[in-house]
């Protein structure tokens, strides 16, 4: 195993020069890594010993992504899961996977990324060659746009605000939307500012990275840490509730990343699927009068009086009334009114407390 513990101290090498900018000493330690680890990887190509096997397969899989080397890292993927490997490796091989897609996805040469520009990309079934169904890839770009702008006010030190257009100040911090790329379909969206607030406010690109930050740690369900980074109940549920609106629903769209450029590095996120991303709901925080519970029907209205009920309707008749609670009503719940959306949420003095809603396809 020299190989692999002398391709480890140049990949350590590799992402050292990579924090510092310095890229071309990068990839020349990322490709001795990788040709080291190939190496090892390969001695068990034909071997049944598990997890060293897949594990070998997986890290030359990962340094070949690092060296851009797209098409190798998918052959090393399948050469890794066309083996034995145990389940929780072939899940992160899997998840590696979709990272290499991503990155293919993502090599479309007339995008530039530049220090403001936060890049969204879809891919799937409703996908094709610089075309997709609309109601799969617009509200995703509305959301986005709703989290950027919510993220300002958070980090401005602004109240949550449930209805209203917000200060003129924040509102002149408009996002704007390239023409979409063909591939996997992806547009950049830029935060431009007035040239009267320019120092009012914090710059676009703090905004954008701490989006991407709150994305990572959502996707990797660190809920503890972003609810430090959140730490506003009202900022929080509408974060959570905005991301898995636009997170793959695993079926139209299997693919939904975000890229942004910092000195030189690309960074990206890949967010999981709806089921798989962070949630609101705690069952070991119910109390014993408190039961979980899931709906399916027709949202019938958003009530603007009361500002916190909406009804569902289900197939047979059945009515449910539903608390919102602050942080879900105009961003992610007043925009289902008239669909048919599954809620779920907690009985509480017979009225569900809502957690989570989807739109549900018809």
């Amino acid at each position: 195993m020299t190989s692999h513990r002398k391709a480890m101290e140049y990949a350590e090498e590799g992402f050292y020069h990579k924090l510092k900018g310095d890229s071309a000493r990068a990839d020349e330690f990322f490709s001795l890594a990788f040709e080291l680890e190939l190496k090892a990887a390969e001695s068990y190509k034909n071997s049944t010993l598990e997890p060293t096997r897949s594990v070998l397969y997986r890290s030359a899989a990962t340094l070949a992504c690092d060296c851009g080397n797209l098409r190798e890292a998918e052959r090393l993927v399948a050469t890794a899961l066309s083996g034995d490997p145990p389940e929780e490796i072939a899940e992160e091989l899997r998840d590696l996977l979709e990272d290499i897609y991503f990155k293919r996805h993502l090599k479309i040469h007339d995008v530039v990324i530049d220090s403001s520009t936060l890049q969204l990309s879809i891919a799937g079934e409703a996908v094709g060659f610089g075309i997709a169904r609309l109601g799969d890839f617009i509200p995703r770009i509305q959301n986005t746009e709703k989290i950027i702008n919510r993220t300002f006010e958070r980090m401005c030190d602004l109240p949550y605000r449930e209805g209203g257009s917000g200060k003129k100040a924040i509102r002149e911090n408009a996002c704007y939307m390239s023409v979409p790329k063909a591939a996997s379909l992806s547009v950049s969206i830029k935060i431009g500012r007035s040239n009267a607030q320019h120092d009012l406010f914090l710059p676009p690109p703090v905004i954008i990275d701490e989006v991407m930050e709150c994305f990572e740690l959502a996707n990797g369900s660190n809920i503890e840490s972003l609810k430090k980074r959140i730490n506003n109940n009202a900022y929080y549920r509408n974060f959570i509730g905005l991301s898995k609106q636009i997170a793959p629903d695993g079926e139209n769209i299997n693919l939904v990343g975000f890229t942004v450029i910092r000195n030189g590095i690309e960074k990206m996120v890949s967010l999981k699927k709806r089921t798989d991303f962070i949630t609101n709901m705690d069952e070991n925080n119910l109390s014993p009068n408190q039961e979980q519970t899931a709906v399916t029907g027709k949202l019938l209205y958003a009530n603007s009086i009361r500002g916190d009920e909406i009804k569902v309707k289900e197939e047979n008749g059945k009515t449910h009334k539903i608390v919102v609670p602050e942080g879900m009503m105009s961003d992610i719940v007043r925009p289902l009114w008239d669909c048919t959306v599954i809620v779920k949420g907690y009985y509480c003095n017979k009225v569900i407390m809502l957690e989570e809603i989807q739109k549900v396809d018809e």
